[in-house]
C-alpha cells in the first residue's frame, strides 16, 4: 500500500510540475533587408550577429539585396506579394515611394 501511495504522490507531483511549467518561447524573428554590398555588407552582418548573440528575445535575419535600387524594387515586389520584410534600409530618393 505504501508503494502505491508513493507512486500516486510522484505521479501527482509530476503532473503538477508539467501543469505549472512555462512553455519555452522561441525568439521573435524579423527580417531586415539592406542595400549594401562588400565591406559595408560585412559590417552590417557583424552587427546583426552581435545583436543576436547579445540577447535571446529577438532574432534579426539580415539580408543584403545588393544595392539600393534592388532593395527598393525587391521590397515593393515583396509588399505586393504580402511577404515584405519587417525592416528595410531605403535610400533618400526611395523614401517618398515607401511612404
Amino acid at each position: 500500500m505504501w508503494i502505491i501511495k508513493q507512486g500516486f504522490a510522484a505521479l501527482a507531483a509530476g503532473a503538477l510540475g508539467i501543469a505549472l511549467a512555462q512553455p519555452a518561447t522561441a525568439p521573435v524573428k524579423f527580417d531586415f533587408w539592406f542595400g549594401l554590398s562588400g565591406d559595408l555588407a560585412r559590417v552590417v552582418d557583424t552587427l546583426c550577429k552581435n545583436f543576436n548573440a547579445s540577447q535571446a528575445d529577438y532574432e534579426v535575419v539580415c539580408t543584403s539585396q545588393g544595392n539600393y535600387d534592388a532593395t527598393l524594387q525587391n521590397t515593393i515586389a515583396a509588399f505586393r506579394a504580402g511577404k515584405q520584410p519587417t525592416v528595410v534600409q531605403v535610400y533618400d530618393v526611395g523614401t517618398a515611394t515607401m511612404m
